[in-house]
């Protein structure tokens, strides 16, 4: 089965795969919230998103 997910990238040399990942995701599923709004929201630092 092939899904339809909608391409979110993340910025060049960032660390923010996470947010894109989660971004796409959201997306896919009807979310309109934008790549900036879940970056504000999520820490990131400078190794990435931590996701317990």
């Amino acid at each position: 089965m092939k899904l339809d997910v909608p391409l979110i990238r993340q910025p060049k040399g960032s660390v923010d795969c996470g947010i894109a990942g989660l971004a796409m995701i959201m997306k896919y599923y009807g979310s309109n919230v934008s790549f900036e709004k879940l970056k504000n929201e999520i820490s990131v630092d400078k190794i990435g998103t931590y996701a317990p």
